[in-house]
């Protein structure tokens, strides 16, 4: 008798180690959002009944995302010869008709001068913001809740966008950010769809309550997309940026490969990086290439962001950005701190666009970095001290009280945390 309880004990104990390794295997796909974090917090939210402001704007657009319609390319006209319905399609930000031509071809670039004519609500690339949002606004509900509804909901969202028959997006960005009269699509196109990480993260947050046919096929979406980003005439030259372009294609390539567990390519993809790192940042933290922008700060920070998910998603890899080329020369580290301590300093940031210094992008790289320095990636005990108080503005403000649902760290702001509003956090 001895001997079945024994047995019986044993195989309930590899039973409990196997769904506890699955588990584990899962929340470390996470690419930009800490599970131990999570965690933390999804306890956290159980002991204080679910009452804070950033709980509330959570849940009431999540709400709002379950009474959404489901969006699709092929609700948007397409605005560039020699395309499909259902082919991705977007206008460089900064270009505008030609006044000087009767049919105003080609068209001219004024840089910092947005053209929100072309790239309003139902653009394909507002569109896909939008629903990167929804996502992850679902994914992190369903995640706190344990309630299906967010799960099917998200599930329907992106089925419409990429896989159902119909409505569903060529795996190619060759129409993005095209310019009439000068090309029907540009490598800086690919941008736009940094925020496929976000999705990625919330599938992953409702892998369980997901079917595997509706995994199967999206993972079969993100492969031909995978294999477009890096074998086009596109794809490739955008890896050769040496600014926040080829940034971002290094975390949107790499976070892919991580998501579809192809950990040796994506690990390949941050070994490269360290090339990125030596050649965009140089040794007292300036970011050169960002400098001649119009927003030098702006786009310095935005740079500085996408190197933080790649540092953060490289450690799955066993990969370490965070101290390349060594610790006493930590290029992301002395880009983060040279933008703190020069912020004030207007003298460097004289771009023509950039009337006020915003400070949005610096919130998130300071709480992975926090995470990284202290060493407290699953504790929330030590305090952060962050962005100087009047350094921040009121996107900012709004930043950091919605990323108390995604970092537990205490945060030192000493303005009134932003009460109302949308859920929004900018990982």
């Amino acid at each position: 008798m001895t001997f079945w309880r024994y047995l019986v004990s044993l195989n309930i104990a590899l039973l409990l180690l196997w769904v506890s390794s699955a588990c584990a295997a899962q929340q470390s796909k996470l690419l930009l959002a800490e599970q131990p974090q999570l965690d933390i917090i999804k306890k956290a939210l159980s002991n204080r009944h679910q009452q804070s402001p950033q709980w509330q704007a959570l849940i009431n657009d999540a709400e709002q995302a379950l009474a959404m319609q489901p969006l699709s390319v092929t609700q948007s006209p397409p605005l560039l010869p020699g395309g499909k319905p259902n082919d991705y399609y977007s206008v460089g930000p900064y270009w505008w008709p030609n006044p000087r031509t009767a049919d105003g071809l080609p068209w001219i670039k004024l840089d910092g001068e947005r053209n929100h004519q072309f790239r309003g609500k139902d653009a394909d690339n507002e569109m896909f913001f939008t629903l990167s949002q929804a996502c992850f606004k679902l994914g992190l509900a369903y995640h706190y809740t344990g309630e299906k509804r967010y799960a099917e909901k998200l599930q329907q969202l992106v089925e419409f966008w990429f896989l159902n028959s119909g409505t569903a997006m060529s795996a190619h960005l060759n129409f993005a950010q095209g310019v009439p009269g000068v090309a029907s699509g540009r490598p800086y196109g690919i941008i736009e769809f940094r925020h496929l990480l976000v999705i990625l993260d919330s599938l992953t947050l409702t892998k369980n309550a997901t079917d595997d046919d509706f995994n199967q096929a999206f993972n079969g979406w993100l492969t031909q997309f995978l294999n477009w980003l890096k074998t086009s005439e596109i794809g490739r030259e955008q890896n050769s940026k040496l600014n926040n372009h080829g940034t971002y294609y290094d975390a949107l390539v790499a976070g892919s490969h991580l998501y579809l567990d192809e950990v040796e390519q994506a690990r390949a993809v941050f070994e490269n990086s360290k090339k990125r790192i030596i050649a965009q940042i140089n040794e007292q933290g300036l970011q050169p290439h960002e400098l001649s922008r119009t927003r030098p700060f702006h786009y310095s920070a935005f740079n500085l962001l996408a190197f933080t998910q790649l540092a953060k998603m490289a450690s799955q890899a066993d990969v370490d950005l965070w101290r390349y080329p060594d610790k006493r020369d930590a290029r992301i580290l002395k880009a983060f701190d040279y933008l703190l301590e020069n912020a004030d300093n207007r003298a460097l940031w004289q771009g023509k666009s950039e009337s006020e210094i915003d400070t949005r992008h610096m919130i998130v790289p300071a709480l992975r970095i926090h995470g990284h320095r202290s060493g407290k990636t699953q504790s929330g005990n030590k305090q952060l001290p962050l962005i100087p108080n009047h350094l921040i503005n009121a996107t900012a403000a709004q930043e950091i009280t919605m990323c108390k649902l995604l970092f537990s760290y205490e945060l030192n702001l000493t303005k009134q945390d932003v009460g109302s509003g949308n859920f929004a956090c900018t990982l």
